[in-house]
């Protein structure tokens, strides 16, 4: 995704959609349309259930207090922490 060009088009209003992405980039975050979410991989059935309770209590927290945790590409709200 070319986030530079998903800013400018948000920016000049051309893209008044939502983007939904497990890959957050610090350039779009604070965008309304914006929603991003920690990436999931699970390739079995019991790590697809595990993972798939572990992403709704994450985004349960997330929602409730504003914290994340265990997740390897979401930052924790210090600018350090963007890749």
């Amino acid at each position: 995704m070319d986030h530079a060009a998903l800013k400018a088009a948000i920016d000049a209003g051309i893209y008044k959609g939502n983007y939904v992405s497990d890959f957050p980039n610090k350039e779009i975050f604070e965008y309304d349309q914006v929603i991003a979410m920690p990436h999931l991989g699970a390739s079995t059935a019991e790590a697809e259930e595990n993972s798939s309770s572990m992403a709704a209590e994450t985004i349960m927290s997330f929602l409730e207090t504003g914290s994340v945790v265990n997740s390897v590409n979401f930052p924790t709200g210090n600018d350090d922490d963007w890749p």
